[in-house]
């Protein structure tokens, strides 16, 4: 564009003193110049309006006037005045688009726009004139010839430098705006995310207090179950139980077993109502499970009014002879105690027969859903048969049982029975008020 208006204003042909001392690239490119500065306007344009974003088909037609003004560039030397003919078309066609695309953009407000459309403007006045001047439009004036086009370029020139710094001062507004957008959502982003992060933290301690509750829960269900499950089985069955989910019956050498029932159950039964006799029965075998926890007996069962426990199974104790004696005492001073209270109130008084044998038995764990610790062997037989067989409000004891305590306690011969199976089985008793042996 600086050649171009050098060239129009005879400064070209003053510096270089004469066609005859001209390089022939000059020439070349004193040819080319109107199509250079086509060009570099184009691209001036379409970077400065933003046309490829904004107005994208006036872009692609934009970028068409490029490649013609290089095409006729290089036709120039194949044929100049076609070719100048050609580009002055194209320069025609630039102008008109280039005004029209300023226009649209001052109505579309773009920022800076006006200031192009009015240096762009001055510029073309500064040629309209130049060339009326050459036509004879209007009268020779050598003012015109040497100052129209600097001054057209300067103003333009001028005013494009406004357009430009008014385009940075509106970027910079705008990306002022931008940042300080940026820099609101980053703290409503920040306020956001320490809302959340505090909602998250609420929610993670409810939900912890709630894991603890539900965990504290639990274990005190399990707690329960345990303890029912210790209700009905020994401890360590029901530990083999939860363990492994069966319990494998074992074989025991030496274990006490112990039976209790009531003389004329049925005969108290017909003259006490059913919910007294279950609270009878109920106070009285609580009283006897307390007892034979304090000498580590195990209760069985209880079938009516009769009562099974033993000792030294599952778990072993040596002292298993004794322990079972102490408790038959236990349960014999219960009852005489109780039967004085019932005599004050005129009820019925009960009479307990109680037998106790020693020797080998298999013990586990039968059923599936309503399972029970339960007992088997001739030494179980042979203790209920003691209990049958003996004297109410007397220890019955077998022969076995008696050589074994009868160094500890007062024993009476009692004499032989026989049992289911026709073996003859020597019974003692011993009187559970007499506390020590002669």
């Amino acid at each position: 564009a600086m050649y171009h208006t050098a060239y129009n204003s005879g400064y070209i042909i003053q510096i270089f003193g004469g066609s005859e001392k001209f390089p022939m690239g000059l020439t070349y490119f004193e040819r080319i110049s109107s199509n250079l500065l086509g060009i570099s306007v184009i691209l001036f344009v379409q970077a400065f309006l933003n046309l490829k974003k904004r107005y994208p088909k006036w872009d692609r037609v934009m970028r068409m006037f490029i490649y013609a003004y290089v095409l006729f560039g290089i036709l120039l030397y194949i044929h100049e005045p076609i070719a100048t003919i050609l580009s002055a078309i194209t320069g025609l066609g630039s102008i008109t688009l280039i005004i029209s695309v300023a226009i649209k953009s001052v109505r579309d407000k773009y920022p800076s726009a006006l200031f192009f459309l009015t240096g762009y403007s001055m510029f073309l006045l500064s040629i309209v004139l130049l060339i009326s001047v050459v036509l004879g439009i209007i009268p020779y004036n050598i003012y015109i010839i040497e100052f129209a086009l600097p001054i057209g370029s300067t103003i333009e020139i001028l005013l494009f430098s406004f357009a430009l710094a008014n385009m940075i001062n509106v970027l910079r507004r705008e990306n002022e705006i931008k940042q300080a957008r940026i820099i609101f959502q980053l703290e409503e982003n920040k306020q956001l995310q320490s809302k959340v992060n505090r909602e998250l933290e609420e929610k993670v301690v409810e939900r912890t207090l709630e894991i603890q509750k539900q965990k504290e829960i639990i274990e005190q269900e399990k707690d329960k179950s345990d303890q029912l499950l210790l209700n009905i089985l020994p401890e360590a069955t029901a530990n083999e139980l939860k363990t492994k989910g069966f319990s494998t019956p074992k074989q025991h050498e030496e274990v006490s077993v112990m039976f209790t029932d009531f003389v004329g159950f049925s005969k108290i039964s017909k003259h006490i109502s059913a919910a007294k006799l279950v609270q009878e029965l109920d106070y009285c075998f609580k009283s006897f499970d307390e007892i034979i926890a304090k000498y580590d007996l195990e209760k069985i069962k209880t079938i009516g009014d009769s009562y099974m426990a033993i000792c030294g199974a599952p778990k072993w104790n040596k002292n298993h002879m004794l322990n079972t004696v102490l408790v038959a005492k236990e349960f014999y001073e219960f009852i005489d105690e109780w039967n004085k209270e019932k005599a004050k109130k005129g009820e019925y008084i009960w009479e307990m027969r109680l037998g106790i044998h020693a020797g080998p038995l298999v013990a586990g764990v039968v059923g599936k859903r309503k399972f029970s610790y339960d007992i088997w062997g001739d030494t179980v037989n042979t203790a209920s048969r003691m209990e049958s067989g003996g004297l109410p409000g007397k220890i019955n004891i077998s022969g076995f049982v008696y050589n074994r305590i009868k160094d500890q306690f007062a024993c009476e011969y009692r004499g032989i029975i026989t049992d289911k199976n026709g073996f003859e089985i020597q019974m003692y008793i011993i009187d559970p008020k007499v506390k020590t042996a002669d």
